[in-house]
């Protein structure tokens, strides 16, 4: 019983050896991953050992985890992040988005810069040449804006045809990323956002969804809000909506408006 006992014990050493030879490669492996740059934090290494714990589990393997485990998490993780990347980064339908029909239809009176060209046929219909930048997707790139001037106490607004008719769930407004941006002072600060059904010229009085503040102190650029539709939204739903800037962040010149995205029921294809 000695003899088998101490075989046992020498097993065991080898058997966690090899375990503490297996887990070292796998931290060498871990701490050459990377995202755009950045060396991966301690939540993502967690998160990356568990699945690979639960896709053995699943697979009913027993044993050691190998490098390879780890390596096919790590591509499962990559593959899943650029999926959702190319779901418009947030993974939410965009019925603001000018591929698919959104326009900017109106705004406040905008800032140009001496010399200034655009598209003449955005200039006779008194919208600024990068106007519709408000419903395209966002680059990063300082800018690449509307710029709606500081006028009289008002901070600007922006009027949104959405493709179709929504019952809105959610808004996201997008400045120009805090490590890119030159001056932050021209971020949107607090912010409204109503609904109508219609053009507003025709419309009635436009029912408010919601009132926001943009936190440009915040670890993303796109920050979603939830809004709260009006009466009307069950019957024809919106399929016009106005940011409203009540306040920015110190520029005494103009606003900076990047992307607005609107998210919720389509109330018809």
């Amino acid at each position: 019983m000695e003899s088998r006992l101490e075989g046992q014990l020498k097993k065991l050493g080898s058997d966690m050896a090899d375990v503490r030879t297996k887990v070292s490669g796998a931290e060498a492996v871990l701490a050459k991953l990377s995202v755009e740059g950045a060396v991966v934090s301690r939540q993502e290494v967690l998160a990356l050992a568990k699945s690979v714990v639960d896709q053995r589990a699943g697979a009913g393997k027993g044993g050691v985890l190998d490098l390879e485990d780890v390596r096919a998490a790590a591509r499962r993780v990559v593959l899943d992040e650029l999926e959702r990347h190319s779901a418009d980064r947030l993974g939410r339908p965009d019925h603001a988005v000018y591929s698919s029909g959104g326009r900017v239809l109106a705004h406040s009176a905008a800032w140009h810069t001496p010399g200034f060209g655009g598209l003449l046929s955005q200039l006779k219909l008194g919208l600024h040449p990068q106007a519709q930048r408000v419903v395209q997707p966002s680059h990063g790139e300082p800018g690449h804006c509307l710029p709606l001037k500081v006028l009289d106490g008002s901070y600007g607004h922006v009027d949104v045809a959405l493709r179709t008719s929504v019952v809105p769930e959610a808004i996201t407004l997008e400045h120009v990323s805090k490590t890119t941006a030159f001056d932050l002072s021209t971020a949107p600060k607090a912010f409204r956002i109503s609904g109508w059904h219609n053009e507003p010229a025709k419309a009635a009085e436009p029912e408010v969804l919601g009132t926001f503040e943009y936190d440009t102190s915040a670890d993303y650029a796109a920050q979603m809000f939830t809004v709260k539709p009006g009466p009307s939204a069950g019957m024809a739903g919106y399929n016009v909506v106005r940011l409203e800037v009540l306040s920015n962040y110190g520029s005494e010149d103009f606003t900076c408006i990047y992307r607005l995205r609107v998210h919720g029921i389509p109330l018809r294809a």
